[in-house]
């Protein structure tokens, strides 16, 4: 208990529940969540009769940072096949898109990262669906004057893997000390990377009626 406005409902690769949730009163940050019986996700709104103060707030599988990567992160669905196989997608109403998320289970809890995946679809992304034929149907939704994806109001798109593999990072996982990334390829071994090309931010989120 405790959400928001979760919008779509999917399962994750070891088949448990993840919902998405929509920043607002009382959450700081858009997220995506891992649904465990009994846990609170942060929004008062309809705590049980005679409870008069927050329980501890459960913390997401990972943050969706408000403008950065959503806005209002809609329904998450399990990649089943290619090469981001056991990942998750979600879309997105207002930001825009789809999303990918990468998953790691530590001590029982999941954390991860999220990655831009796809852009430029008809409108803003609400529903996911994998289809016989393997494509992902892309349902789009939106109204004029907000949540929406440049104020259109529907869409309906499929995307089908080419089988060509798109130079990225696959993967971000924490170590004791600092971040492991892993990529689609190998890179070249005379790569070079300055520590000017790598930019790291911290920030903590504090979730007030404001």
């Amino acid at each position: 208990y405790g959400l928001r406005t979760p919008n779509g409902i999917g399962m994750g690769p070891e088949g448990e529940i993840f919902v998405t949730d929509n920043q607002g009163e009382w959450i700081p940050g858009n997220k995506l969540i891992h649904v465990k019986k009994g846990e609170f996700n942060g929004q008062p709104w309809g705590l049980p009769e005679g409870v008069d103060q927050m329980p501890p707030i459960a913390p997401p599988a990972i943050w969706l940072p408000e403008n950065e990567i959503g806005n209002s992160p809609s329904e998450p669905i399990l990649i089943p096949n290619g090469p981001y196989k056991g990942q998750m997608l979600h879309g997105d109403v207002t930001h825009g898109g789809i999303k990918r998320d990468f998953l790691e289970k530590i001590n029982d809890q999941y954390q991860g990262a999220v990655f831009r995946f796809s852009q430029g679809l008809e409108a803003g992304v609400n529903r996911l669906e994998w289809g016989p034929d393997s494509a992902l149907y892309v349902g789009g939704v939106g109204m004029v004057g907000g949540w929406s994806w440049r104020e259109n109001q529907y869409g309906l798109q499929k995307l089908k893997y080419n089988g060509k593999v798109t130079f990225e990072m696959l993967a971000i996982r924490a170590t004791p000390n600092g971040f492991q990334i892993e990529f689609t390829e190998p890179m070249h071994r005379d790569q070079q990377i300055a520590p000017s090309d790598i930019v790291v931010e911290q920030w903590r989120y504090e979730g007030t009626q404001a």
